[in-house]
């Protein structure tokens, strides 16, 4: 535990260094396959609010070179770990704001990571998502900080996110989340403008999106009338 708390004030102190230096340190973490590392330390030291928090930080850096990232995440599956490490760590704000920071990242540039944001995985008892939904996760997290207007935002940042993919939009609206929780989160925020246009940009999203694959199913049984 000693070696990780070294590793991850280590990270931390790379902001203060040059780009170009700090483009190096994530290259190299890249070819160590550090993303590996990091879902081991979410799933081992799940109940650790400073491991999890920084293992989401160090996430957000790594994405930020998405083309690198891209391939390893899709075999590794960090963002199911993240939901372990925020499940038992839903009191910390600053965690949790890290986590859905740390998703959107992934869902920004991974379909497959949506899916597995709102999807149980294939091996989800050995990772034990198996309980873990993150819907739930967010509207817990969002009860329970919703006076918090930072993590609010991340919170409706994470939604704009989801809806950059069909499917998602189809799940949310089952949900009915553009009546409950983003609704609510509009209303409760409705002097702040940053999360207002956030959930109006989701809102119009999910109310303007057809389902074209119900539409054709539809059109499909409408009966011929002949003339």
């Amino acid at each position: 535990i000693y070696t990780i708390y070294t590793f991850f004030i280590s990270l931390s102190l790379i902001s203060n260094c040059s780009r170009n230096f700090q483009d190096s340190i994530f290259k190299t973490m890249y070819k160590q396959k550090c993303l590996k590392h990091i879902k081991h330390i979410l799933l081992n030291f799940k109940t650790n609010k400073f491991c999890v928090e920084m293992s989401c930080n160090v996430i957000i850096a790594l994405c930020m070179n998405e083309r690198l990232i891209a391939q390893e995440e899709l075999e590794v599956d960090s963002t199911s770990a993240i939901l372990v490490g925020l499940k038992y760590n839903l009191d910390s704000s600053t965690l949790v704001l890290s986590a859905c920071l740390a998703f959107t990242s992934l869902i920004s540039f991974s379909e497959e990571c949506a899916f597995r944001f709102l999807y149980k995985p294939a091996n989800a008892n050995e990772l034990e998502t198996h309980e873990i939904d993150g819907i739930d996760l967010i509207r817990t997290a969002y009860q329970r900080h919703k006076n918090e207007s930072e993590l609010v935002e991340v919170i409706a940042g994470l939604f704009k996110e989801l809806c950059k993919y069909d499917e998602m939009i189809v799940e949310l609206k089952s949900l009915r989340l553009n009546e409950s929780l983003i609704a609510d989160i509009e209303r409760r925020f409705r002097d702040n403008l940053n999360i207002t246009q956030t959930c109006s940009d989701v809102l119009d999203k999910m109310d303007s999106f057809v389902d074209y694959k119900s539409k054709h199913s539809i059109d499909n049984k409408k009966p011929i009338i002949s003339i």
